[in-house]
């Protein structure tokens, strides 16, 4: 038996490959046994969950110029022991909080006030901003 899903199109869809349905609960494509993460949000089926390559999903993509909203941060893997920080346009520094240590998949920063409208890039660091390896864009 093989594993996959179809992503509600009737187009597209997504095989697993090498696993079987018995598999299922002892493979992962995001580090957690019994764990598959997806998005379905672009016309092709990606992985989902944590990643390497410096992409960032930033929820809620739209924020208002008063900041002090928390934004999610999804695409690094996370590790409790990361120190996080967020570096938006203008070069301010934003500490941010791990939500949850058995979420490897997500952090959260706060986004500071600014004067303009229009899209933005947030930087994030795992190493208390040393390096800046990751990043995304919103909208004030």
């Amino acid at each position: 038996f093989q594993c996959g899903f179809n992503a509600g199109d009737g187009i597209n869809w997504k095989r697993i490959t090498n696993t079987t349905f018995l598999d299922l609960p002892y493979t992962t494509n995001v580090n957690q046994p019994g764990i598959w993460m997806f998005r379905l949000d672009n016309a092709a089926i990606n992985n989902g969950g944590c990643n390497t390559k410096g992409h960032l999903t930033i929820k809620p993509y739209k924020v208002d110029m008063l900041g002090g909203r928390n934004v999610e941060l999804h695409g690094p893997c996370y590790e409790n022991y990361n120190q996080i920080m967020c570096k938006f346009r203008d070069g301010t520094p934003s500490k941010g909080a791990l939500i949850s240590y058995l979420d490897d998949t997500l952090a959260r920063c706060t986004v500071p006030m600014v004067f303009f409208i229009g899209p933005a890039k947030l930087y994030l660091s795992l190493d208390n901003g040393i390096t800046y390896p990751y990043d995304g864009t919103f909208f004030y």
